[in-house]
């Protein structure tokens, strides 16, 4: 029977942070959701961290982000107002 919290289940689950209590941060770093440094580390020494970092060279920056989505707009605007011109005729 799982009992909330308070209950037993809390008792069992180790104190991963050091603060003296069990809270959520213990159960996402249980879950591996905190990345230790020297996990970012062998990341970096395997050549993930270069690959990843070159993808983020490639993707536009944001005001180009901006621009293309107000280009696209612009376009579908026209686009619309070209198909309506083509019913009424």
């Amino acid at each position: 029977m799982k009992v909330g919290a308070e209950g037993p289940m809390k008792k069992n689950f180790p104190d991963l942070t050091g603060d003296g209590k069990v809270t959520q941060a213990d159960i996402l770093k249980g879950r591996g959701v905190f990345k230790s440094k020297a996990d970012v580390i062998n990341m970096y020494a395997s050549g993930i961290g270069d690959a990843m970092a070159d993808l983020a060279k490639d993707m536009p920056s944001k005001e180009e982000r901006k621009s293309n989505r107000k280009e696209r707009k612009r376009q579908r605007m026209e686009d619309r107002v070209a198909r309506d011109f083509k019913k009424k005729k």
